[in-house]
């Protein structure tokens, strides 16, 4: 089965518009947490249960949900998809310590920053990529690089959440931001495009996203939602839409959820008949 990485980047500088869609995500915060806090059975086939074991090894134990609104400091490099245009980086320090000495991190580096938003580990019945499986709506707030006030990113720590970051090659670094990313295999891939979507169109017009396609779907979905703000106004459409959004994460969770323990099953089934025989 192919797998696709889902890549999204925006900025939204209103601190209202951040609050508001931030309320939002953490509704469906709490509704994916439901789903883990259920400890429904695990049906899940013994090969998916060993890849995801390993895949898990070594990565610290994170919280379903983070609430986050903190100020971090020390040497935070910034990715290249959360940086942009090199003409940007003005006034961003790039080899220097907080002492002044040069300690040749590879990225651009500030050493303050203010994070805040919500980052969630995504419901999935697989459970096939651990440390790769979070949604991340944090933005970011940097006094150094102005220009990246109200981005969307995503912070790894060495030590509380370093998810898949080799820190051991980076010893002089204690935060990396990068851009908001989450692995999928046909699990919601459809739905991803349409919840990025009426972000895009409610709250962060600059979002962009890359999976299969770039902003995939947005064309067709803005005029449904064009139409659907005319017939009942923004308020309203916004909250309808996001409703069914969260109406057909439950319906597509439940069906895989079905779908693994189906292939569990007829594993269980032919590994008996093997040995029946």
């Amino acid at each position: 089965m192919a797998s696709v990485i889902v890549r999204w980047s925006g900025a939204c500088e209103v601190e209202e518009k951040r609050q508001e869609l931030l309320s939002y995500i953490r509704r469906l915060a709490e509704l994916n947490d439901a789903l883990w806090q259920a400890n429904f059975p695990d049906r899940r086939p013994e090969v998916l249960r060993t890849i995801a074991a390993e895949r898990a090894r070594g990565l610290p134990l994170r919280h379903n949900i983070e609430d986050i609104d903190r100020d971090i400091t020390g040497n935070i490099i910034l990715d290249c998809d959360l940086v942009g245009a090199p003409t940007q980086l003005e006034g961003i320090m790039l080899v220097a310590d907080q002492s002044g000495k040069n300690v040749n991190l590879p990225w651009p580096c500030v050493h303050s920053a203010h994070l805040s938003g919500v980052n969630f580990r995504l419901y999935d019945p697989r459970q096939l990529y651990p440390g790769e499986d979070r949604i991340s709506v944090v933005f970011l707030r940097c006094p150094n690089a102005p220009f990246l006030d109200g981005r969307l990113c995503e912070a790894f720590h060495r030590i509380e959440s370093p998810g898949l970051i080799d820190f051991a090659q980076l010893p002089k670094v204690d935060w990396c931001l990068g851009g908001p990313r989450v692995h999928l295999r046909y699990y919601l891939e459809e739905w991803f495009d349409q919840f990025l979507s009426w972000v895009k169109f409610f709250f962060i017009p600059d979002l962009c996203w890359s999976g299969w396609q770039d902003n995939s779907g947005f064309a067709d979905l803005r005029q449904a939602f064009e139409q659907r703000q005319q017939q009942s106004g923004s308020d309203a459409a916004k909250r309808d839409i996001f409703n069914l959004l969260m109406k057909e994460f439950l319906s597509e969770a439940a069906n895989w959820y079905g779908t693994i323990a189906a292939l569990g099953a007829r594993k269980d089934d032919t590994a008996r008949d093997k040995q029946a025989t």
